[in-house]
C-alpha cells in the first residue's frame, strides 16, 4: 500500500507576501498622490536631487528567480513623485530601503512598529545618502498621517503633525491613490 504524503514547503508565506505587495503598491501610489496635494511634501521633494529614484523592497529583491515585493518612486521635474511600479528600473536607485525579511516588513506595514523603531532594531537596511533618507522618512510620515486614522497613525509615526484641511485632503488622496492620477 502506498502512502501519500503532502509536501511541506517551509518559508512560503504567500499571504504575507501578498499583503506586503499590496501595501507597497498602495504606499507608492499614495506617495505620488500626496505629492500633488500637499505643498509641504512638495517642499520636501524639492530638496531631493533631480530624477531621484527611491525604492522600498523586501530581501531577496533583485536575486535571480526571486519575486520579492517592492515599489519605486521617482522625482519628476515639477517636484512631484511618479510611481514607477514594483519592477526595478534599469538605473540604480538613489535610495533603497530593504527589509531584512517578510516578517519585518509586516511589522512596519501593519503599523505595529514605527519606521524609526524599525531602523533602531535594524529591521531594514537603508542604502543611500542620509539627506535623502531623512527627507523620505518625513514624506512617508506625512503620507501615513493622511492615510491612517489618528490612533493608528500615532503608532506609525514619531511625531503627529496634523496638516491643514486634513480630512478633505484625505479624501482627495484616497481617490488619487486608487485611480492613479
Amino acid at each position: 500500500m502506498k502512502i501519500l504524503k503532502k509536501e511541506i514547503h517551509p518559508g512560503k508565506k504567500r499571504i504575507k507576501n501578498f499583503y506586503v505587495s499590496v501595501m507597497l503598491w498602495f504606499v507608492g501610489r499614495a506617495l505620488q498622490a500626496v505629492s500633488k496635494i500637499d505643498p509641504e511634501v512638495r517642499k520636501e521633494i524639492a530638496d531631493l536631487p533631480e530624477n531621484c529614484l527611491i525604492g522600498m523592497s523586501v530581501y531577496p529583491f533583485g536575486e535571480p528567480g526571486q519575486k520579492a515585493p517592492a515599489m519605486f518612486v521617482r522625482k519628476t521635474g515639477v517636484d512631484r513623485f511618479r510611481f514607477e511600479g514594483r519592477k526595478a528600473p534599469a538605473d540604480k536607485p538613489d535610495f533603497l530601503i530593504t527589509f531584512k525579511n517578510i516578517d519585518t516588513a509586516m511589522l512596519v506595514l501593519t503599523f505595529r512598529e514605527k519606521t524609526t523603531e524599525a531602523q533602531a532594531y535594524a529591521r531594514f537596511t537603508a542604502d543611500g545618502p542620509l539627506a535623502i533618507a531623512c527627507t523620505f522618512v518625513r514624506i512617508l510620515n506625512r503620507t501615513e498621517i493622511y492615510l491612517l486614522p489618528k490612533p493608528i497613525a500615532l503608532c506609525a509615526v514619531r511625531r503627529y503633525d496634523s496638516p491643514k484641511h486634513k480630512h478633505s485632503n484625505r479624501i482627495r488622496l484616497y481617490v488619487r491613490t486608487v485611480l492613479g492620477f
